[in-house]
């Protein structure tokens, strides 16, 4: 459900045109995408799936006759908060004129909590989504960890080109430690592609140190074992190691993700 938007139909275009607009769209950005990479294949299939997600939203909003800078409260799929868009026009960067988005969600990053037998305040308990703009402004407040969140976006990134859909924040970084040493992350493998997987994801060799020397941090399959605790890594993350307590993680869903979006933008032109 939408609000903000004008109710009578003469000043709004039917969402079936709407729908049009965003397929078309779609369809012109990927034939773009599809001359640039035209030697990667599988690539242009992920970059047109995921600029059809990005572009759905944008194109209603468009279509309606949003002003830029104008926001508009969308209601999530289980109707248990608002989602607040902001709508920029950009036609200076790719040869169409469409929108970035911006998100602002009521359901922030929790705020951490102190877990006995931990020398740092942890996240609560659970899997708490968010955006890598949500974690810049959570956990980016000095120089260590704006370098550490430019390797996990580097990081990000690369897994997206291979069709990973999300990825799990872990770490000192997601903790109170004013200069975290690194960050862990693990990935979903469901509809990774391994043709088109780097390989420095599958090189565990010398505790990560490719990883480490590329990205600032260390990537694991969510769904491998970690040895020492005989536990998936998604589920190992959740331990704090220390007390032995349970703590929280970030879940980021990066094929949709507004940062990883313009990145790909970028890298297209």
């Amino acid at each position: 459900m939408i609000s903000g938007l004008a109710s009578s139909e003469s000043d709004t275009i039917p969402r079936s045109i709407c729908l049009l607009l965003s397929i078309g769209l779609s369809s012109v950005v990927g034939a773009h995408t599809i001359r640039k990479r035209a030697r990667r294949p599988n690539l242009n299939r992920l970059y047109f799936r995921m600029w059809t997600a990005y572009l759905s939203a944008t194109a209603f909003s468009e279509s309606a006759g949003l002003e830029s800078g104008r926001t508009v409260d969308f209601s999530d799929r289980s109707g248990a908060g608002i989602w607040q868009h902001e709508y920029h026009c950009r036609s200076d960067k790719l040869p169409l004129a469409f929108l970035r988005l911006q998100h602002y969600c009521c359901n922030m990053i929790p705020a951490l909590v102190s877990l006995s037998g931990s020398p740092w305040d942890v996240l609560p308990s659970g899997i708490h989504p968010a955006s890598l703009d949500e974690i810049k402004i959570a956990y980016g407040y000095n120089e260590r960890r704006r370098t550490l969140l430019s390797g996990l976006v580097d990081g990000a990134t690369a897994l997206v080109r291979a069709g990973c859909s999300k990825i799990y924040l872990d770490g000192s970084f997601v903790t109170a430690k004013p200069i975290p040493g690194d960050y862990d992350a693990c990935w979903d493998p469901a509809g990774v592609l391994s043709s088109l997987l780097d390989p420095v994801f599958t090189d565990f060799s010398d505790g990560r140190a490719r990883q480490k020397a590329r990205f600032g941090g260390e990537f694991f399959p969510s769904s491998i074992v970690e040895a020492g605790s005989g536990r998936a890594f998604l589920d190992f993350f959740q331990v704090e190691k220390h007390s032995g307590g349970k703590k929280g993680i970030i879940e980021v869903s990066i094929m949709t993700d507004a940062t990883i979006l313009r990145r790909l933008a970028h890298d297209i032109q």
